[in-house]
């Protein structure tokens, strides 16, 4: 098995292209797809594979990824795939699934990844379908020609791509907010589009703290990790995002294991808060390793997807608000803090004092993946942007598109996951605050503060809209934006809307769609808007694409 990898790695890699030397030099593409995320790879094979189909040419395709790897979160540590419903997982998006069952030799669809096979799988992909890669590209500028229509994409080595159609596949939406297509950004109020989840978001019990823990250090300084940006009242909106961390490949496999390094700079009483926490859970007996890990799930290869789990645990509440329109410099900045924040966390697990030694044991007992990135040591480059811009359209998808239309005649796909949003910020409360809904545990509990102050995480919102249809028109720009780029990823939606759309198999099943309406574009010569839908449908669903709605399986 590791020969048979090592030899398709080398073989995926081949496809992998240079850009040194190309300062100042503009390569020309019939599609440049931005974005080396899964929807990104199946933008590229997509068009590529549909323009070969329908007219016997071939298609020059670019995939210019900002990353060092293909794959986005599906090669980066998310192995625990968020599926719903895997009826309405098909065409390029089954694909992907089907050929890591096959790596394993298995017929039947592999829902969990390995980061590296997930990696090798794109790439093949890539390759099959003609694609050129270049990856660390960043993007640096975008130059316009009338008519809304994009001319070129200039990446921070000087590397210039032009093309006829472009598409963006990052989960930031860099490409459209480049070209100057609108967005946005952070929580609408509820009222802007009749959202009953929108905003600020009523007291949830999910990812909670459920016991009364002081906030409050010396001098009634507010501890660290308390981090609060809107006090207003529920359904109000704000810019504020939903959390971010690493979802780390880990392992107890001795054969397979690296100790998670020590932080830089750890600071003991920036974790006061959790260890107040600890404390209360422990003086009535509940405190165990899964308080603060409680989503570490078994995938494939005796490896495992640590993901938040809990009201303080990897999420970095509070750090990624200012992710989606950083520059490069400043988001840098943000990676590092989350990977300290994390690296702080589990150095926190495995040493403090305050804990029970069995619960700092158990945490030792977890590792990073020795045979996973291997050349950062077993940390993935890839931070969980779980939302950044969205793109606004000439319509947007909402609560509501996914919970009561469901059905569009211009479905390009289907979707079926919760609304799930995590929490954007923790709230200082008393019993009487309006703004805080109170706990589940009531009064405070012994060793906690008598005055009546507590925190609350807010924003956590898990809802099942329940299968619903995806619109072509999620992915098109205002018309009188942009008219030669789609959008697969950062589509255009709602907070709440966005909330359902953005796990990777949808991003798959969006980017299949944008680059099948790519092809049909380049074919016509017209714009995005006025691709025929009706042979975009029947084209996805010869290529086996999932367009109405199925049986719940």
């Amino acid at each position: 098995m590791l020969v048979g990898l090592a030899l398709r790695v080398v073989c995926a890699m081949t496809l992998v292209r240079s850009t040194l030397g190309l300062a100042g030099k503009a390569r020309s593409f019939d599609l440049v797809v931005y974005g080396g995320t899964p929807g990104g790879v199946t933008t590229a094979v997509a068009a590529a594979r549909t323009f070969s189909n329908r007219t016997g040419r071939p298609l020059a395709v670019a995939l210019v990824a900002p990353g060092a790897r293909v794959g986005g979160m599906c090669s980066g540590g998310l192995g625990k795939t968020d599926t719903g419903n895997t009826n309405v997982i098909g065409g390029l998006a089954l694909e992907v699934f089907s050929r890591n069952g096959a790596w394993y030799g298995s017929q039947a669809p592999q829902w969990d990844f390995e980061p590296h096979v997930a990696e090798a799988i794109f790439l093949d992909m890539l390759q099959e379908a003609g694609v050129e890669v270049f990856t660390g590209e960043r993007i640096a500028s975008t130059s316009m020609q009338r008519g809304g229509v994009l001319a070129t994409l200039t990446t921070a080595s000087g590397a210039e791509f032009a093309a006829r159609v472009f598409a963006d596949a990052t989960y930031e939406g860099d490409l459209f907010a480049s070209a100057g297509a609108a967005f946005a950004v952070g929580r609408e109020a509820s009222s802007a589009y009749n959202e009953s989840l929108a905003g600020r978001y009523l007291y949830s019990p999910k990812n909670q703290v459920r016991v009364r823990v002081n906030p409050f250090g010396a001098n009634a300084s507010v501890l660290p990790l308390v981090v609060t940006g809107n006090t207003g009242p529920a359904g109000s909106g704000d810019g504020l995002v939903q959390a971010y961390n690493f979802r780390l490949c880990v392992t107890r496999n001795a054969t397979n294991f690296l100790p998670f390094p020590a932080p830089r700079q750890y600071d003991s009483s920036a974790w006061e808060l959790f260890r107040r926490r600890a404390s209360v859970l422990r003086d009535e007996g509940s405190l165990r390793l899964e308080s603060f890990l409680g989503n570490t799930r078994a995938t494939v290869g005796d490896k495992y997807d640590m993901n938040n789990g809990g009201p303080t645990s990897t999420d970095c509440v509070g750090c990624s608000w200012e992710w989606p329109t950083a520059d490069w410099a400043k988001r840098d900045s943000i990676w590092s803090a989350h990977q300290q924040y994390h690296l702080g966390l589990m150095h926190f697990l495995q040493t403090d004092p305050a804990l029970p030694s069995s619960l700092r044991a158990d945490a030792r007992a977890w590792g990073l993946c020795a045979d996973e990135f291997t050349d950062s040591g077993g940390w993935p480059g890839q931070l969980y942007v779980r939302e950044g811009r969205r793109l606004v359209g000439d319509a947007v998808f909402t609560q509501g598109s996914a919970q009561e239309t469901k059905r569009f005649p211009d479905a390009i796909g289907c979707g079926s996951y919760n609304f799930d949003t995590h929490n954007a910020q923790r709230l200082l409360c008393t019993p009487d605050t309006m703004h805080c809904e109170p706990p589940a545990a009531g009064p405070p509990l012994p060793g906690t503060n008598v005055s009546g102050w507590y925190f609350l995480n807010e924003g956590d919102v898990e809802i099942n809209p329940g299968e619903y249809q995806i619109p072509y028109w999620v992915l098109l720009p205002k018309r009188a934006d942009l008219t030669n780029v789609l959008v697969s990823v950062s589509v255009s939606a709602s907070h709440i809307g966005y909330a359902t759309l953005r796990l990777e198999p949808q991003y798959m099943i969006m980017g299949h769609a944008a680059g099948a309406a790519a092809a049909l574009a380049l074919e016509a010569g017209c714009a995005v808007q006025d691709v025929n839908v009706t042979t975009l449908r029947s084209t996805l669903a010869e290529q086996r694409a999932v367009l109405d709605i199925p049986e719940r399986g």
